[in-house]
């Protein structure tokens, strides 16, 4: 355990630092725009009223404006998913599946965090900062401990 937990810091140490360096910025920026074409994708087959302008996401009849910026991105979570993941003692075709999936599963709960938030802030603005700044923070980091949960019950 102790191992498991020197190894998990300090990756997630490492991997959080890098994500709030200037080096990678462009990745993750490109990241985003890649997210807010996936989530524009998703709200487009429902709302035909959204517009699409870089990562930016607008409502064209109500003028609410969504944008996908770095914190929306779902890559501390995923960052720290990661780190649990290569961090426990397992064979790495176990930990390259677990990583494969649960980045998946975890982006797929952010897109949805995403297309919530949009009509969130459209239909009830006065609750957006809550949900954006409290409920979907706690649920992803929740979502992160369940799909490691998950792929530690495949693995054990």
């Amino acid at each position: 355990m102790t191992k498991f937990l020197t190894i998990f810091c300090i990756l997630s140490l490492i991997g959080l630092a890098t994500l709030e360096s200037d080096v990678i910025l462009p990745a993750i920026n490109l990241f985003c725009l890649l997210l807010a074409k996936i989530t524009g994708f998703f709200i487009h087959i429902f709302d035909d009223n959204m517009i699409l302008i870089e990562r930016v996401l607008r409502h064209g009849t109500h003028g609410f404006a969504l944008e996908v910026a770095d914190e929306c991105s779902g890559l501390s979570a995923s960052w720290l998913l990661l780190a649990a993941i290569v961090a426990f003692e397992s064979t790495w075709k176990q930990k390259l599946w677990g990583i494969g999936l649960g980045l998946l599963a975890l982006q797929a709960i952010n897109i949805f965090r995403l297309i919530t938030l949009f009509y969130i802030g459209d239909w009830m603005p006065e609750y957006f900062d809550f949900a954006h700044k409290q409920v979907w923070i706690v649920l992803i980091n929740i979502s992160m401990i369940i799909i490691f949960g998950s792929w530690l019950y495949y693995v054990i």
